[in-house]
């Protein structure tokens, strides 16, 4: 069978072969009844872009990566999941790189070694200076999910970390919990800074003792949680709650508190946040914040990709709203 190119489709479109690419390529200022012709003929002909010839004419990659450091894959892949859903319908393709410190380093070891158009950087890598001056050093287009610093130098996604955790500690006090107790992540995630704040918030609005409600350092994985939970929360017998500041900690803290004979959530109520699959596919099912990322990844990536098509820069930050699912865990 033969294979179809742009000049097939110029011809019976009746158009220039630039035309064709400019449309193809999703470029501007192409009037809409002329792609909408365009496109028309390329589907009847069964037209598929040779990936290779479209790069190199374009001199693009069509490549977009996601940069990250998190231990948390759920997390990770939820953020994959909304870049590639915007990244498909503009003929892109996304890749996940996990870096490692110092990140500006390894970021210019990958960019000598791969080409790509722009970057998604989500924590700790979205607020990492040395990182972000030295990308923006090299002017490659980059956004960013859920910074706590730098605002306005890329489009950013994000959510009211600290207020979404001052809701869900008042939650439980509302439910007469006194004395609760929260693992936060690690201190270079500025979110886990920001939940840190609204559960303290929380606790002294209601007058509660800070003193009574004891903070743990976690690192955002399962057995971080688990392990918190067995060498220190377990030894504190007025602890009637737990706040983990993700699902995988918390799923961590149930597996380890059920191993203990604990009754949740009778004995010990426990919520996490995020709203992971992970938190309703465990028994008992987890109470926890839900934040939309991939809503917020393919939002972010759609940003992106404007301006990689237009040139234009928009750092409009984009804030999305959470809310509580209330499950068996209190």
């Amino acid at each position: 069978m033969k294979t179809v190119t742009i000049s097939d489709i110029a011809a019976k479109a009746g158009v220039s072969m630039k035309t064709v690419s400019r449309v193809l390529n999703r470029e501007p200022n192409v009037r809409e009844e002329m792609r909408e012709k365009v496109l028309a003929v390329a589907d009847s002909l069964n037209y598929k872009p040779n990936f290779s010839a479209r790069s190199l004419a374009s001199k693009k990659s069509f490549v977009i990566a996601h940069w990250h450091n998190n231990s948390n894959a759920d997390y990770t892949s939820r953020v994959l999941e909304g870049a590639h859903q915007a990244c498909r319908s503009a003929g892109y393709f996304v890749v996940s790189e996990q870096l490692s410190a110092p990140y500006y380093e390894t970021a210019s070891a990958y960019l000598d070694t791969y080409s790509v158009d722009g970057l998604v950087l989500s924590a700790p890598l979205a607020d990492d200076a040395d990182l972000l001056q030295f990308l923006l050093e090299r002017n490659i287009p980059f956004v960013r999910i859920s910074p706590g610093t730098q605002p306005g130098i890329s489009c950013a996604a994000y959510i009211d970390n600290s207020g979404a955790a001052k809701r869900m500690t008042q939650l439980l006090i509302d439910a007469g919990h006194k004395h609760i107790s929260f693992i936060c992540g690690p201190p270079n995630h500025m979110a886990s800074q920001q939940r840190i704040q609204g559960f303290q918030n929380a606790l002294k609005g209601a007058g509660i003792n800070c003193e009574d409600c004891p903070i743990y350092s976690g690192d955002f994985s399962v057995k971080s949680g688990f392990d918190t939970y067995t060498n220190a929360i377990a030894k504190q017998k007025q602890i009637s709650a737990i706040f983990a500041a993700n699902d995988a900690m918390a799923v961590g803290v149930v597996m380890a508190a059920l191993k203990h004979g604990v009754n949740i959530p009778d004995d010990l109520a426990i919520v996490g946040f995020d709203g992971s699959q992970l938190s309703h596919t465990i028994w008992p099912q987890l109470t926890t914040l839900y934040q939309p990322v991939s809503e917020m990844a393919e939002a972010i990536t759609q940003s992106l990709l404007e301006r990689i098509r237009t040139g234009k820069i928009d750092n409009t930050p984009l804030e999305f709203e959470t809310y509580i699912l209330r499950r068996d865990t209190m």
